[in-house]
Parts: structure tokens; sequence; C-alpha cells
């Protein structure tokens, strides 16, 4: 159970999440499109004028300071192991289960100090510079100020949720005004549908190792 969510409701809900083919990403030219709600998409297939190119296949991109978060990177186990004991704090802080922290960190930047996506989302946990200056922080590129920002913003989404990790982990990526708007439900947002399984999936996989946990409410 998860929050309040009965066993039942929350394995139906995992179910239809999970129940889509992972993506297998290939490296390949990505695009940004913004549909009529406003919603940023990404896809590999340039589908009209408006699309923009925000990241060329291998070798295009070399001298970038920063990478896209489009972009595709591999990165080494210990490198995901390198913040754990920063992880670990915050998570004992804020009752956020490991597990969720290192899921999200690994959806966002896939571990990655230095990203920034088009929009402007900074560092590991992807912080809006809006949501870095709320959470109290100045340098958002700096790991243990992110994280410390970014798993407090997921309890101050867990206090509005009643500690519910599929609606936590929706308002994360779409906002909780969104989650709201739609009755508590995953918005009809393919890019956050997408979000959520892949973060519902990484969580289950950290959860594998020894890092599970629910939300606990404060």
């Amino acid at each position: 159970m998860i929050g309040k969510l009965t066993s039942c409701l929350f394995h139906a809900i995992l179910w239809f999440l999970l129940a889509g083919v992972p993506l297998s990403p290939a490296m390949a030219d990505v695009y940004e499109y913004i549909d009529k709600m406003g919603v940023i998409h990404y896809t590999n297939v340039p589908i009209s004028k408006n699309c923009k190119k925000v990241f060329a296949e291998r070798g295009k991109n070399r001298n970038k300071t920063h990478r896209k978060v489009g972009q595709i990177t591999r990165v080494k186990e210990y490198e995901t192991n390198r913040y754990d004991d920063i992880i670990a704090k915050m998570a004992s802080k804020y009752n956020i289960p490991i597990s969720l922290i290192k899921s999200v960190i690994k959806a966002e930047s896939n571990f990655n100090w230095r990203a920034i996506s088009p929009r402007g989302a900074m560092g590991l946990m992807q912080l809006m510079p809006g949501t870095a200056r709320k959470m109290g922080i100045n340098d958002p590129y700096e790991p243990r100020q992110n994280i410390m920002a970014g798993v407090k913003y997921l309890r101050y989404l867990a206090n509005q949720f009643k500690g519910d990790m599929v609606k936590v982990v929706a308002a994360y990526n779409a906002g909780p005004q969104a989650v709201k708007k739609y009755n508590g439900n995953i918005p009809p947002f393919r890019e956050t549908q997408r979000y959520v399984r892949k973060v519902i999936r990484n969580y289950f996989q950290y959860k594998k190792r020894g890092h599970g946990g629910v939300i606990k409410i404060n």
C-alpha cells in the first residue's frame, strides 16, 4: 500500500503503467515540439515544421558544456552510486524512499549533474529555476543542493497527495495543478505518462537492490 491507495488499486495502476513495451532508444536526432495544449514532446521523427532539433546524433554535440536531457548517455554503475550518501541523508530527513529518489534522478538526468533541458531544468533532479528558488538553493548544479531541493520538493508533493507515489511522480513531471485538474489522475500527456512508467519501473529495480520503502506521511 502506498499512501491511501488500496493494494488492489495500486497494483492495477502499476499493471497499466508497466504494460507498455520498454523503449530502447537509439542514437539519433531528437526533435522537440509543443502540442495545442502547450505540452512539450520529444521525437526522432520531425512531424512538422514546428519541430526543433534539441539533440544531434553521436559526434555532433561534443563541444556542448551541458548535455540536453534528450541525449542518450551511458552511466557506469559506480557513477549511479556516487551520490548514495547524499541521497540516504535526504531520504531520512524528508521521509522519501531512497529507491524513489534514485528513480527520479535516473529518469531526469541519468545521474549527469551537468544536465540541462531545453526548458531550463537543471542538474541531477532537473530543477526549474523557480523550484530551485522556492526550495532555497543558490547553485542547482551542485549535487548536494540539487538533491536536497529535489527531495524537498518530492516531500512537498507527497504532503499534497497524501503519499500517493503515482500522483507524486506525475506531479513532479507535469506540476501539481495538472494532476489536480484531472481529478488526481495522471494527466493525459504522453510525456508525463511515459515519465511515470519509467520512474515506477526504475523504482522496482532499485527496490530489488534493497532500497525499497513507501512515502511516509508527515
